[in-house]
């Protein structure tokens, strides 16, 4: 309701301003442009003063974490970080740009379009003060919107914001590698008193015929680059173990490497090497390709 008001004051505030201000906008538009700065430069603190208020008093129970990890595809992510974002909202601290290119857009035309209507018929200009305090109105609300999902609040950190973009860069490095037969992201998802989080998602890839047992992790950074890739091998009693790891210097020729690696440890393993010979044999051939192209 605070926020309402406020919106429809600076809207207000905006229809006043310009009703003097526009009569001499072609003798001094950049005085229109000082005052529309000013408004919008004076909303910002008021709003986020407001939302932070709000974010503060949000409720949850005591979150004691249940953890599972699960594979799910891209797509199958995409649409559970949606959700995600969707339901948890008020929780999470994020940086919204499309509202932020929108608003952008809103504010320029706040400042530009009175000015060209004022060049118009009589009746364009008496309403163009209403025109200017609709805009105001909108640019409010998006700006409330922009802080409400921005600002942090004291659960932010047990809820942390994911990005499809940076794991579908991810999975474009290892998709294709030979040996491999499914690529994905594995995620880890938390519950508690019916709450859910998602946290450390990650691409992987499994390995052609054991990718049930054999799978290669990877890290990557805020642009969705792989700067670590770990190959991991679960044995035949449960347990998992790190066969190799790529921390530096990550490329497709060293994540081929790690499928190598990955399937020479399962014949060793379980000395299955007669249903693995063909994946070796194109793995192999894949490895010296790619050496002499470098």
């Amino acid at each position: 309701m605070a926020i309402f008001v406020t919106i429809q004051v600076w809207a207000f505030m905006t229809y006043e301003t310009a009703q003097y201000q526009l009569l001499l906008v072609f003798e001094s538009p950049w005085t229109w442009v000082l005052w529309v700065l000013v408004l919008a430069g004076l909303l910002m603190p008021v709003a986020g003063m407001i939302v932070w208020k709000a974010k503060q008093e949000v409720r949850t129970p005591d979150l004691s974490w249940t953890f599972r990890e699960s594979d799910v595809t891209l797509l199958e992510f995409r649409d559970m970080i949606r959700q995600y974002a969707t339901d948890y909202q008020y929780l999470m601290a994020r940086a919204d740009y499309r509202l932020m290119a929108l608003a952008s857009v809103v504010g320029l035309t706040l400042v530009g379009a009175p000015i060209i209507l004022m060049r118009t018929t009589v009746y364009v200009i008496s309403i163009t003060p209403v025109i200017a305090g609709f805009l105001m109105m909108i640019l409010g609300g998006l700006i409330t919107m922009i802080l409400f999902r921005l600002i942090p609040g004291p659960l932010s950190d047990e809820f942390p914001f994911h990005s499809c973009r940076r794991m579908r860069k991810g999975l474009s490095q290892i998709i294709d590698l030979p040996g491999t037969s499914w690529a994905g992201i594995r995620v880890l998802l938390g519950e508690s008193h019916g709450l859910f989080t998602i946290r450390a998602p990650r691409p992987e890839v499994r390995v052609e015929d054991i990718e049930s047992v054999a799978r290669i992790e990877c890290e990557t950074d805020r642009a969705g680059i792989i700067v670590s890739a770990n190959a991991i091998l679960e044995k035949v009693n449960g347990e998992e173990e790190r066969i190799s790891s790529i921390t530096s210097d990550v490329t497709r020729l060293e994540l081929t490497r790690l499928v190598k690696q990955l399937l020479e440890a399962y014949v060793r393993e379980r000395g299955d090497e007669g249903l693995l010979d063909e994946i070796l044999q194109e793995v192999e051939q894949a490895i010296e390709s790619l050496r002499k192209t470098q």
